[in-house]
């Protein structure tokens, strides 16, 4: 049995990811802002009250930890820079610097596809370059990936996953929001609707990951994790017919104008000084404007990497526990 320590647990991945290292048999600590707020009751969980942000919260936590699974990330498209900033940059620093100084075995770090320059590279894989965006979010993770692999010339062990958009029962962002804007009566495609997405399920993923914390060959490796592409255009219609929401008008706007209207939307906003997100963001053009296709040859060879729920049936049981919820009170969460 080993002791593990998870951060962002309480979120739509590690709610997929605890009950697989429960499980396993891990003893398994969280890292929650609140234990009143916390979503985990599950009494085999040690619970630890503490700020990914402040090293101070949970520093003590780490004694006797052997593996750190390193989820917590921020999840929306709008938010101050300064937030993006202290929770991936500043609260990677802080999580790795604790993992070294209580030698912890091995440090899992939960990444994204979107460090990668897509806009140039048709399909990725874990060599296509760093992305040149200074979209907050995009930008921020790219800085906390160079921390993960810069702590290698302290000793520590770890392995970098990066996923696609990651869906499933439980998502209260992603699956959600393109349902109200079909509901709304109005859908807008960034460059064009045949645009391949690629997407994760979350259990796969919570697979993925744990593999990756447990085979030798994987140390010290960046792993891409994705099930497959879809285009926008038939990923909203499948979701669309699943909620029974009559499709009403889908625009598709040029890149260049959608980036341009983007920049123009997030100015007014920050002088406004409007917590509501704009109708675009540049993160969101960025990564929906673009086609893109990712190569996960590596997972397969190393990790034994396959995918358990297919594509078109992970859609379809996401969608079947969307349409029992409130589309309006998941997207207030």
């Amino acid at each position: 049995m080993e002791t593990v320590f998870v951060t962002g647990g309480t979120g739509f991945l590690g709610q997929s990811l605890i009950p697989l290292l429960i499980r396993k048999g891990d003893r398994v600590k969280v890292l929650v802002r609140s234990v009143s707020q916390s979503k985990i009751n599950n009494p085999l969980i040690e619970k630890i009250v503490g700020d990914i942000r402040d090293r101070k919260t949970f520093e003590n936590a780490l004694s006797g930890v052997d593996k750190i699974y390193h989820l917590a990330g921020v999840v929306t498209d709008w938010a101050p820079k300064s937030l993006y900033e202290n929770v991936h940059v500043q609260g990677t620093k802080n999580i790795l610097e604790v993992a070294i100084a209580n030698k912890v075995k091995k440090f899992i770090h939960i990444s994204t596809v979107d460090v990668s320059d897509y806009e140039h590279h048709f399909c990725i894989d874990e060599t296509t370059k760093y992305t040149f965006s200074k979209a907050p979010y995009r930008y921020t993770k790219v800085q906390a990936e160079k921390l993960v692999l810069n702590s290698k010339t302290n000793g520590l062990d770890f392995v970098i996953i990066r996923p696609s958009w990651i869906y499933g029962p439980g998502d209260t962002t992603f699956f959600p929001e393109i349902a109200y804007q079909v509901k709304k009566g109005l859908m807008i495609f960034i460059g064009s609707s045949k645009n391949f997405v690629p997407l994760v399920y979350s259990d796969n993923l919570s697979n993925a990951i744990i593999k990756a914390g447990e085979i030798e060959a994987a140390r010290g490796e960046i792993f891409l994790i994705s099930d497959g592409e879809i285009t926008w255009e038939k990923l909203v219609r499948y979701i669309s017919a699943g909620m029974g929401i009559k499709e009403k008008h889908f625009l598709t706007w040029p890149y260049t104008t959608a980036y341009f209207l983007a920049i123009m939307m997030e100015g007014m906003a920050k002088t406004l000084k409007k917590k509501k997100r704009p109708l675009l963001t540049r993160t969101v053009v960025e990564m929906t404007g673009r086609s893109i296709k990712v190569n996960t040859e590596k997972a397969k060879k190393i990790l034994g990497y396959l995918p358990s729920t297919s594509l078109e049936y992970g859609i379809q049981k996401s969608i079947q526990w969307l349409k029992n919820k409130s589309i309006d009170d998941l997207r207030k969460k």
